[in-house]
């Protein structure tokens, strides 16, 4: 029989389906990247925390090139063929937020981007708290990680870190107060989010091949970690922690022989 989650997914993509075509195929894309939610797994110091993710999908014990990390600037390596910026296109589209138990995300299909010669279409984003990569050792308080997917199945990931400061980010601020305290899985009309207003830069970022950072762990991401840190009001983490209490993020995880690169525009 068909758990109640299971139902709820099922019952959210026909919706989508009925309301967005375009929203609703990257909704069953995002819930590729995240094999089965349905299973025991959380973010604690128990059975089922990020040390025992190894005991039901094995990479993200055993695997080499695991997300996240922590970025060491003395050791970046500069790669004059890396985009700066990175060549991206966003456009208005319809969105929709929603609660997966663990952390929100966001479904926007809003363009594309650029990398290492291939195109990755926007499947959406999401966000945690504190924030998974850390760089010099330094968490941030929240870190958002904007989805994209080609068509072999692969992700490119960009990561916007923040931290709190007294001004409130108005972008983020049209959707913030719409994620569902609970009702998993069941997404919520944000209407249509535009670029406009989304302003980071994409032109100085670090470069490096990774993993999802959740169950299956799947090794197949290429990461750009735009380097300017940018801002979130003491009120919107509050809002954020008021509905996830505790911590959403992964460990930083062995960078073993991987490099971590930078274009000449981070110089």
């Amino acid at each position: 029989m068909m758990s109640r989650q299971r139902l709820l997914v099922a019952f959210s993509i026909s919706l989508l389906l009925a309301i967005f075509s375009s929203t609703a195929d990257a909704y069953e894309n995002l819930l590729k990247t995240k094999v089965d939610y349905f299973e025991d797994w959380d973010y604690g110091p128990g059975a089922h925390g990020p040390a025992h993710w190894g005991e039901n999908w094995e990479i993200c014990g055993v695997g080499k090139n695991q997300s996240p990390i922590d970025i060491d600037t003395s050791q970046l390596v500069y790669e004059e063929k890396l985009d700066a910026p990175i060549l991206h296109s966003y456009t208005d589209e319809n969105a929709y937020v929603f609660n997966n138990g663990h952390f929100p995300q966001v479904i926007w299909p809003a363009g594309w981007i650029y990398v290492d010669k291939k195109n990755y279409t926007m499947i959406g984003f999401q966000f945690h708290s504190p924030s998974e990569h850390t760089i010099d050792g330094k968490s941030h308080d929240i870190e958002m990680q904007i989805l994209h997917v080609n068509e072999d199945g692969d992700y490119a990931i960009v990561v916007i870190l923040s931290d709190v400061q007294d001004k409130v980010n108005g972008w983020v601020e049209q959707f913030w107060n719409k994620i569902p305290v609970a009702n998993f899985w069941s997404p919520v009309d944000v209407g249509v989010l535009s670029p406009d207003g989304f302003r980071v830069n994409f032109s100085k970022y670090y470069r490096y091949t990774g993993s999802l950072t959740t169950p299956d762990c799947q090794e197949n991401v290429v990461y750009s970690i735009l380097s300017t840190v940018y801002e979130i009001s003491p009120g919107q983490l509050e809002h954020l922690w008021n509905i996830f209490p505790n911590p959403t993020n992964r460990p930083v995880q062995p960078i073993g022989d991987r490099k971590v690169s930078y274009p000449k525009a981070s110089l």
